[in-house]
C-alpha cells in the first residue's frame, strides 16, 4: 500500500481546533454531531464540502429545515453540506498554512460545533507554521493548540479518526497510456523520472500541489521545484493530471469529504489511493467504476479497499 511509504515521511504533526463562523457550527453544537470535511481552495475563496453519518432520527427532523437552507443534500439519517466559506477567518488561516510547502491537510472535522484540522509537516517548516498559528490564532475564536509535536504517522492519525467516523482507503492501479505520459515536456517525469511516490496538498483550479518524495537523484533542476529536505529528498511541486482533475471534480460534485491522496509511479505503472468516508462509500466505489469505463486505455484496477482502522 502506498499510504505504508509515506506514512512517517514528514516528521512533525499538529491539530489546531478553531470555531467556524457559520450558522452550521451551532448546529453541530447544538445537537452534538460530529462531521468529516474537505476544504477546496479556489482562486477567488474557499468552500467547505461536509458530510455527516448517522443523525437520529428524532434529531433530523428537528434540523431538516435548517439543513435544507443551508442548501444541505439529505439522504435518510445522514447529510452533506457544500459551504462558501470564503470570508471566513478559519479559511484564511486553513489558506496560509497550507501555502507552507511540506504542510500537507489530512482531515477535518467539525466536531461539536468546532473544526478540527489535522495535518503533518516537515520539521524545517516548523518556523514558518508556529508563525502562521500565532498570527492567526488570536483572530479566531476557540482557537486551540492540541497538539504540535513529533509525528505519529499518518496511518495511525487515520486509525483514530475512524474510531469517530469510519473510513475506507481505496487504492487503484493503472498503466499510463503514451498519450498522457509526455517524456519530453513533462516537469514532473523530467525531474523525478519514473520512479516517485507524491501525496497531495491541495487542488486549485487545474493545477494540484504535492509533496514528492525522492526514489532516485534527481534528474534536474527546475523553478517550480521547491526543496522541502535536500537530505531526505523531499520537495513540492505543481502538476496536472486529466484522471486526478476527474475524480477532484466528480468527488465535490457528489460532495464527497475525501480526505488524503496520495500517488506513485514506477515505469508506465500508476497508482493513487483516497481515504473517504464510509457513508459515501457506495457513492465513490460509482465514481471508482465509472472512470474505469471512461480511461478505458489506462487499463485501471482496484487494487485495496479496507476499512482505515484495519490498515
Amino acid at each position: 500500500m502506498i499510504i505504508h511509504e509515506i506514512d512517517k515521511k514528514l516528521n512533525m504533526q499538529g491539530q489546531i481546533v478553531l470555531k467556524l463562523d457559520h450558522p452550521l457550527s451551532e448546529i453541530s453544537k447544538d445537537y452534538s454531531l460530529t462531521s468529516v470535511a474537505r476544504i477546496r481552495v479556489k482562486k477567488n475563496g474557499g468552500s467547505i464540502i461536509i458530510n455527516t453519518p448517522e443523525i437520529s432520527s428524532e434529531s433530523m427532523r428537528e434540523v431538516s429545515g435548517k439543513l435544507t437552507s443551508f442548501g444541505s443534500n439529505v439522504e435518510g439519517s445522514t447529510w452533506s453540506s457544500v459551504l462558501d466559506i470564503s470570508s471566513t477567518t478559519a479559511y484564511s488561516f486553513f489558506r496560509e498554512l497550507i501555502k507552507t510547502p511540506s504542510v500537507v491537510v489530512d482531515a477535518i472535522m467539525l466536531q461539536c460545533g468546532d473544526i478540527h484540522v489535522f495535518f503533518r509537516y516537515h520539521r524545517n517548516d516548523h518556523r514558518s507554521v508556529s508563525g502562521i498559528i500565532a498570527k492567526h490564532g488570536v483572530e479566531i475564536p476557540n482557537f486551540q493548540v492540541k497538539y504540535l509535536g513529533e509525528s505519529r504517522g499518518l496511518v495511525e492519525e487515520y486509525r483514530g479518526i475512524s474510531k469517530q467516523i469510519p473510513l475506507q482507503y481505496v487504492q487503484i492501479g493503472s498503466d499510463v497510456p503514451p498519450s498522457a505520459m509526455d517524456i519530453k515536456h513533462d516537469p514532473v517525469i523530467n525531474i523525478f523520472g519514473h520512479n516517485w511516490v507524491r501525496e497531495m496538498k491541495y487542488v486549485e483550479g487545474n493545477e494540484s500541489h504535492a509533496i514528492y518524495y525522492e526514489r532516485q537523484k534527481l534528474l534536474e533542476q527546475n523553478v517550480k521545484l521547491t526543496e522541502i529536505s535536500r537530505d531526505e529528498r523531499i520537495y513540492e511541486m505543481t502538476f496536472s493530471n486529466p484522471l486526478m482533475n476527474t475524480y477532484f471534480s466528480e468527488s465535490t460534485e457528489k460532495s464527497i469529504a475525501f480526505l488524503g491522496v496520495g500517488h506513485q509511479l514506477f515505469g508506465r505503472g500508476f497508482s493513487f489511493y483516497m481515504v473517504v468516508p464510509q457513508m459515501h462509500l457506495e457513492r465513490f466505489t460509482g465514481l471508482v467504476l465509472g472512470s474505469f469505463s471512461t480511461f478505458r486505455d489506462w487499463n485501471m484496477v482496484l487494487e485495496y479497499s479496507v476499512p482505515a482502522d484495519q490498515l
